[in-house]
């Protein structure tokens, strides 16, 4: 008996890093073409936010949202503008795509020292070592 995979956060995730990577390289061939990062961004997310409408249509889906997000999302707007024009500026300048890439997803251990303290999640002593390896490795890209 075979059992079905179970489609969980994890295969999320891999999803969502498939697309990222390609994001990134897409990225790249427009950083190429010489386009201003403001004007990348522009039209990136002017028209990812068209195919979010088409799919909140689509799924009839409300555009409400509560009061009190307003300032999380302005907070995220803001933090959002500056992570979009510096990650373009860094690759357009960068000699590999990827040195960028893993630079950017170093966020994954301030996320995971900040869940700590914000969401009172644990932190082992084996996940503290996964730490002390990325940060090496991201040394190890500066030289």
């Amino acid at each position: 008996m075979v059992n079905k995979m179970k489609f969980n956060w994890f295969w999320q995730a891999v999803i969502s890093m498939v697309f990222f990577s390609a994001v990134t390289l897409l990225f790249k061939v427009l950083v190429d073409t010489k386009l201003k990062s403001e004007i990348i961004n522009f039209y990136f997310f002017l028209f990812t936010t068209l195919g979010f409408l088409g799919f909140l249509l689509f799924r009839e889906t409300t555009l409400k949202i509560p009061l009190n997000t307003l300032p999380t999302f302005g907070l995220l707007t803001l933090v959002a503008l500056v992570a979009n024009y510096y990650g373009l500026k860094a690759l357009a300048a960068a000699p590999n795509p990827g040195y960028v890439s893993s630079i950017q997803e170093f966020k994954a251990v301030i996320v995971l020292i900040a869940a700590v303290f914000l969401f009172n999640s644990e932190l082992s002593f084996t996940k503290g070592l996964g730490i002390l390896f990325c940060f090496i490795g991201i040394i190890l890209l500066s030289l």
